[in-house]
């Protein structure tokens, strides 16, 4: 299983890194504040953005595992340790995209409890 599971992200290192290419700014100055984080509002607009990665990470991982466990189950012949590995790995995947899922709902708790609206859309 683990050298099934290298595969696949060596496969999608390969397929995806080229796509780190096309996401560099148009300009070659990047504005950066020097002050920091000044400001509450700041500091959620910050944590949106990493609470945004963190979902769509969760959401690629749990798709390639979903597909990954459909073959398994296709492939397992009957073979009841293999269906249910499959089907506990598609437990944990949809677990994990609840997890995300809480993730993102405690960005909009934090904006209630402090009453800063962020900037960064959530999804």
């Amino acid at each position: 299983m683990k050298s099934s599971l290298l595969k696949i992200a060596a496969t999608a290192t390969v397929y995806g890194a080229p796509l780190l290419a096309f996401a560099q700014p148009e300009s070659s100055t990047i504005n950066v504040p020097s002050s920091g984080i000044t400001t509450v509002g700041g500091f959620i607009s910050i944590f949106t953005g990493l609470i945004n990665w963190f979902f769509y990470i969760v959401l690629l991982v749990a798709v390639v595992f979903f597909i990954y466990a459909g073959f398994v189950f296709i492939t397992s012949s009957g073979d009841e340790t293999k269906t249910t590995q499959a089907k506990n790995m598609i437990l944990w995947a949809v677990v994990g995209v609840g997890v995300a899922l809480l993730a993102s709902a405690f960005i909009y708790l934090a904006q209630g409890i402090t009453g800063v609206s962020s900037p960064v859309p959530v999804f």
